[in-house]
């Protein structure tokens, strides 16, 4: 049998109406029930009892409907492991990442996978934007990607590898606590001095840039402008140079070289954070190479936060 047909059986017994599951399918109700009725003709059993309100299903459509369940589990295990030896076989992985942290991330994981699997090449483009990446790992350019914005696409799974802490940079220390200076601790409530300062924020195509304006939303802060950038060492190097007030990533803290040191501050206690996730195709399995990339993505981002 024809696998909408599984659904159009599935969606019967679940709604317990004919029209209700007519209107969820998207098909007539005249139609559905015909197809329904071939089927118990050829079957010369009842799948459903229509004198009952709600619908019932008999004895025979709860057996029918469980093969229907056991066929449909063992096609999408036979998926996966076809998916699995065909990508046994891949010879090239695409990777995606943005462009600030190619410079970390990217020389050890080639090292680490090549002594893996030296057949294996692995293509890394640099982005800008983590909506960019989304777009290339829906359309099939990038298997992976790594992906820090808020929110995830519904068209991709993805796969958790690390959180990183989110550190303020303020232009000046006007109005800060010798405590807070000490600590380099930010309070929630302490972040109402930005409504002193510029805030340098990345655009909404940007992870960091929704990130902030969220931050921004959250508390309810109001700062005295914002001043939009198209990438990370821009909004740092604006920052550090007492140009306006910003928010980075912790893997990003120390990655550049800065003329003079600003101090960064932890945005609260427990820290604020955002998630740093691999994302891919929705609908596929992962190989076992590409497994092993976020494994040895998950390791690289551990070791990077630690020093």
């Amino acid at each position: 049998m024809s696998n909408y047909k599984y659904n159009y059986i599935l969606a019967i017994a679940e709604l317990k109406s004919f029209s209700k599951a007519a209107d969820a399918l998207f098909v007539s109700q005249p139609y559905l029930s015909k197809v329904v009725s071939a089927i118990e003709h050829e079957l010369g059993l009842k799948l459903f009892d229509r004198t009952c309100s709600p619908l019932a299903v008999t004895e025979a459509g709860k057996c029918y409907i469980n093969y229907i369940r056991f066929v449909q589990n063992a096609e999408t295990e036979m998926l996966e492991k076809l998916n699995e030896i065909r990508q046994r076989s891949l010879k090239e992985l695409t990777l995606g990442m943005g462009a600030p942290r190619l410079p970390f991330m990217l020389p050890p994981l080639v090292e680490y996978l090549t002594r893996l699997y030296p057949e294996v090449k692995l293509n890394v483009t640099g982005e800008n934007s983590n909506s960019v990446l989304a777009e290339k790992v829906e359309n099939g350019s990038l298997d992976l990607a790594f992906y820090t914005s808020p929110k995830i696409p519904p068209s991709v799974s993805h796969v958790f590898l690390n959180k990183e802490r989110l550190f303020l940079i303020l232009p000046s220390n006007d109005g800060l606590s010798s405590i807070t200076l000490e600590s380099k601790i930010l309070s929630v409530e302490d972040l109402g001095i930005l409504k002193n300062y510029r805030f340098i924020v990345l655009t909404k195509a940007h992870g960091m840039g929704l990130h902030a304006r969220n931050m921004l939303d959250k508390y309810h802060i109001t700062p005295k402008s914002l001043y939009e950038v198209g990438g990370l060492e821009t909004a740092h190097r604006l920052a550090a140079t007492g140009f306006g007030a910003t928010i980075i990533p912790e893997t990003w803290k120390d990655r550049i070289r800065l003329s003079v040191d600003p101090i960064y501050f932890q945005i609260g206690s427990p820290a604020l954070t955002r998630d740093v996730v691999m994302i891919y195709k929705k609908g596929r399995a992962l190989s076992p190479v590409e497994k092993t990339v976020c494994r040895l993505a998950q390791e690289v981002m551990m070791e990077s936060i630690k020093s």
